[in-house]
């Protein structure tokens, strides 16, 4: 006898990457954060690749892998621009009453390589390696305007995946990590407050604490489709060397990717993140300055929409190699500000099993 509620339960499975997508495209997006955070959107798509791409393997967890290890570069860039305070704009002119020192043109860019070993069918291990930078382009009330860079080896990330259940079309699969502070929390420049002075929080190549990188992951797929959704957090551990710690962070993301042809397959992804404020200051950072160097006003919220493709590079020659790029643009912001909101977010990325 069939019960009713297991079609139910067959009816919601296939309707929840729907819905998942849908309330991660209705909620609200951030602003500005630390350099380091670019790296969030990458190792998202990097644990999704690792598991998907072996779906079809069977369910046998010994199976012979055709590669175990894989390597990978990715590229991403994003800028910011105009503020926000809440969902509300504002001007550059109406931020400069607050505060003296305000940046009008922020790009922040992250080269990332990774390196990952599949145990198994059902487990990987993934380590990354970035390299962070940022370019802003700041107006003084008084005195003429003026740029600063940064940049650095930031945080290095180390994570496992491990598939806890599988069943013909679809998969769960657990993720732990951890951040190691090996990026800067010290860098320096010509400010107007004096040459090699403290820079804010915002550009700083590294979190300096230890953090933990939770998640959990739901994906399916059929012919010609494969879907799912994520969810993760990042969890700081304690201080950092200079007083604070940056805000935890948490992430819900769904996609869903398509197969056009053998060799390319086109995507569809939102993606909401949600971040604190920064836990206690830095004593060299003077808050009334700039909007950048105030620790209270560094959290909120965002949704994006990511439109991307994935080429599969044909010919032995380049056999197990793959192109992916991305583009993020907001839908919606609401942050705790007057912050710099995002403009958009384009990501670049080769990937080869060897």
């Amino acid at each position: 006898m069939r019960f009713p509620r297991l079609t139910y339960i067959s009816r919601f499975r296939r309707l929840f990457p729907a819905l998942a997508l849908t309330a991660a495209l209705c909620t609200q997006a951030w602003g500005q954060t630390a350099p380091i955070d670019l790296m969030d959107m990458s190792l998202e798509d990097l644990l999704k690749v690792h598991l998907i791409k072996r779906a079809d393997q069977g369910t046998d967890d010994r199976v012979a892998l055709d590669s175990k290890w894989g390597i990978g570069y990715r590229y991403t860039t994003t800028t910011f621009g105009d503020y926000k305070k809440g969902t509300r704009d504002v001007s550059i002119e109406e931020v400069m009453q607050e505060y003296p020192v305000v940046p009008n043109k922020i790009t922040q860019e992250a080269h990332v390589l990774e390196l990952s070993y599949a145990h198994s069918d059902a487990s990987s291990f993934i380590a990354v390696v970035p390299y962070i930078s940022q370019n802003t382009d700041h107006l003084r009330r008084v005195g003429d305007p003026f740029s600063i860079r940064s940049g650095g080896v930031g945080d290095i990330r180390l994570q496992g995946v491990h598939r806890i259940k599988k069943k013909a079309n679809y998969q769960v699969s657990l993720s732990m990590g951890m951040s190691l502070p090996t990026g800067s929390i010290d860098e320096r420049g010509d400010t107007p407050r004096g040459a090699n002075s403290q820079l804010p929080y915002t550009m700083q190549v590294g979190s300096g604490t230890f953090d933990l990188l939770p998640g959990i992951s739901y994906s399916a797929s059929s012919e010609t489709m494969n879907w799912g959704t994520q969810f993760k957090w990042t969890q700081r551990l304690g201080r950092n060397g200079r007083g604070y710690s940056l805000g935890d962070r948490y992430l819900i993301s769904a996609w869903m990717r398509r197969a056009c042809t053998q060799w390319l397959d086109v995507s569809l992804k939102g993606a909401f993140q949600s971040w604190d404020d920064i836990d206690g200051s830095d004593p060299d950072l003077n808050p009334t300055i700039a909007p950048v160097a105030n620790p209270n006003i560094q959290g909120g919220t965002r949704s994006s929409i990511f439109l991307g493709g994935q080429l599969k590079l044909p010919g032995e020659r380049f056999k197990g190699q793959t192109i992916e790029i991305e583009l993020g643009l907001p839908v919606h912001e609401d942050l705790n500000g007057p912050q710099p909101g995002q403009d958009r977010l384009v990501s670049i990325g080769w990937r080869k099993d060897i």
